[in-house]
C-alpha cells in the first residue's frame, strides 16, 4: 500500500481521508487523480470518502458509519443560525462551523456544559501544537469557541487565559509596475483581462469583484460602488477612461445578466476558485516567479499609490480599511523612500 497512515478527518462539513505518503511527483499526480487536495489546515493531502479510497487506504467502512456522539451534544444548527443572524459571511460561517465540529469530535466524553478552560488548553496542545497547525487556524478555533460558549452555553470562556499567539506580521507580496503590465499584456481572454484589470485598477478584493453588478458602475460620475464589502461597509472607488473603455468593450461582448462577471450559467457569478486559477495561469505566462496570489494585485495597487505620492489617508479610504494601521503595512514595502538611502558600502 502506497499510503503509510490514513485517518478520517472532518473538513468543510464533510468527512475526508487524511493520508501520509512519501512525496514524489508521480504520487502527487496519482493522489490528484483520486480527487485529492492539499489542506493547509491539516498540512497534508485529503482524499474524498468513497468505496475506492476506502479500499486504497485500508479503512474499514464500519468505522466511518459509527455515530458521532459529540455532534448530538453540541448544538451545531443553533450555532450556525446565530452566525447567520449576526450576518457573518458564508466563508466565515463555514470556517467557524468546521472549527466547532473538530472540537466537538475531540471532546467525545464531555458535554458542552462540562467543558472547562483546561479542556480547551488540552485540545490546543493535542490537536494544534503537536500537529504544528498554523497560528491562523489556532486563532480561528479560539474565536469559534468564544462565540459558541458565550451565546449558546451562556457562559464566558476567557480567551485571555488561553494562549493565542499573535499573527505573524508578514509583508505582502507586491508586483512591480512592469510585472503588472506583463500580466495584462499576456492575456488572450477579454473576460479574464477585464477581471484582473478591474482588481488592480481599483484595489478590489476577490469577492468584491465577483459580487459586482453592472449597475454598480456609474459611468457618468466615473466611479464604482463597492457594496457590502468586508465589515459590511460600502465605499466608492474612482475609475478612469482607460478602465471604463475596457469595461464597455467587455459588456458589449458578454452582456452579463445579473453579475458583472458570470460563470458558464447566465445569472450565476464567476467562482472564486476559477478566478484564482486564472491569476495563476497569467503569472505563469508572464514568467513572474513571485509567490503571489490574486490578493497581491490589491497589495500592488496600494503600494504603487503610496510610491506615486498619494497620502496614506486617501489610500485607506480607497481600500476601505477601518484603521490607518492596516494601510500603513504598505509603507514597509514601498521602495520610493528606501531607494534614496545610500548604503555605507557605496561610500567605501
Amino acid at each position: 500500500m502506497m499510503f503509510k497512515n490514513s485517518e478520517i478527518k472532518f473538513h468543510k462539513g464533510e468527512k475526508r481521508i487524511l493520508i501520509d505518503f512519501t512525496y514524489s511527483h508521480d504520487t502527487v499526480r496519482y493522489v490528484k487523480s483520486l480527487g485529492g487536495k492539499y489542506s493547509a489546515t491539516f498540512k497534508g493531502w485529503l482524499l474524498p470518502l468513497n468505496e475506492n479510497t476506502l479500499q486504497l487506504t485500508g479503512i474499514q467502512p464500519e468505522t466511518i458509519n459509527k455515530p458521532e456522539k459529540p455532534l448530538h451534544q453540541f448544538d451545531l444548527p443553533a450555532f450556525k443560525r446565530h452566525l447567520e443572524a449576526c450576518r457573518y459571511r458564508d466563508h466565515s460561517i463555514r470556517t467557524y462551523m468546521d472549527a466547532i465540529t473538530v472540537f466537538a469530535i475531540f471532546m467525545t466524553d464531555k458535554k458542552p456544559e462540562e467543558i472547562t478552560q483546561d479542556d480547551i488548553e488540552y485540545f490546543l496542545q493535542e490537536h494544534v501544537y503537536k500537529r504544528n497547525l498554523s497560528i491562523s487556524y489556532q486563532r480561528i478555533i479560539g474565536s469559534a469557541l468564544k462565540i459558541y460558549f458565550k451565546r449558546l452555553e451562556n457562559r464566558l470562556i476567557s480567551m485571555d487565559e488561553i494562549p493565542l499567539p499573535h499573527k505573524a506580521k508578514k509583508l505582502p507580496t507586491v508586483l512591480s509596475l512592469g510585472e503588472v503590465k506583463r500580466l495584462f499584456d499576456c492575456s488572450t481572454n477579454l473576460k479574464h483581462k477585464t477581471m484582473l484589470s478591474l482588481t488592480y485598477a481599483c484595489g478590489l478584493r476577490c469577492g468584491e469583484v465577483l459580487n459586482m453588478k453592472p449597475k454598480d458602475i456609474d459611468k457618468d460620475r466615473m466611479y464604482i460602488r463597492v457594496l457590502n464589502a468586508k465589515g459590511n461597509k460600502d465605499r466608492i472607488v474612482p475609475i478612469k477612461e482607460k478602465l471604463l473603455d475596457l469595461l464597455r468593450t467587455y459588456y458589449k461582448a458578454y452582456r452579463p445578466q445579473t453579475y458583472l462577471f458570470e460563470g458558464e450559467k447566465p445569472g450565476e457569478k464567476y467562482s472564486e476558485r476559477s478566478f484564482q486559477l486564472v491569476f495563476k495561469k497569467h503569472l505563469k505566462r508572464a514568467k513572474i516567479h513571485k509567490n503571489a496570489t490574486l490578493h497581491s494585485l490589491r497589495h500592488s495597487y496600494a503600494t504603487h499609490l503610496l510610491e506615486s505620492g498619494i497620502d496614506t489617508r486617501y489610500v485607506q479610504t480607497l481600500l476601505g480599511h477601518s484603521s490607518i494601521k492596516t494601510t500603513e503595512i504598505y509603507t514597509h514595502v514601498s521602495t520610493r523612500s528606501l531607494m534614496s538611502i545610500v548604503s555605507p558600502f557605496d561610500t567605501l
